[in-house]
């Protein structure tokens, strides 16, 4: 049912975006055919420092705002090793979104099944609502300031531990 109301929602952004200009379908393999020139790009140093996570027996997992199929397809194409990965959690596997702290409860679930709990759970954001959900969720929270947000921000916003890039987070998990 979630995966049908998401495509639900997204069938009524596409037919307001396209109106009458063509049916669902068409706009559908229109857009998906548009992707490719749009590729996403991942952070510097974040292939290097999942793989070195992961390489010291720590388990790494991706709760991402984009769907699970385009999401997987990314980090396929940029090389992560989605292999092994804990978990991989897309937009479509939840009926809200950040800075709602349900946004967490797929993925806690998931966790939970592979002995890992809310309390072993260290989310890495580069958001304000990336802070607010895992905060709000009881989840431990690194501020990394990659994205839009400064230290500042998230200082002011209560985040405890603020980093410049994700070398540091190597330095502050190992």
């Amino acid at each position: 049912m979630e995966e049908r109301i998401q495509k639900l929602e997204l069938d009524v952004l596409i037919c307001n975006l396209f109106q009458d200009y063509d049916t669902l379908e068409n706009a559908r393999t229109k857009l998906r055919a548009v992707r490719d020139d749009f590729f996403k790009n991942a952070y510097k140093d974040s292939l290097s420092t999942v793989n070195t996570l992961i390489g010291q027996g720590i388990r790494v997992g991706i709760l991402s705002a984009t769907n699970k199929r385009n999401l997987t397809e990314d980090l396929i194409r940029l090389e992560f090793p989605i292999d092994s990965l804990v978990v991989l959690q897309g937009s479509d596997e939840t009926q809200v979104h950040k800075p709602d702290p349900d946004v967490f409860l797929p993925l806690i679930e998931k966790l939970r099944e592979n002995s890992i709990g809310r309390e072993d759970i260290l989310y890495v954001g580069d958001s304000l609502d990336d802070l607010k959900a895992a905060t709000a969720a009881g989840i431990g929270f690194i501020a990394i300031t990659t994205g839009l947000y400064s230290e500042e921000d998230f200082r002011k916003n209560g985040a405890q531990i603020i980093l410049k890039d994700l070398t540091e987070l190597i330095e502050k998990i190992i």
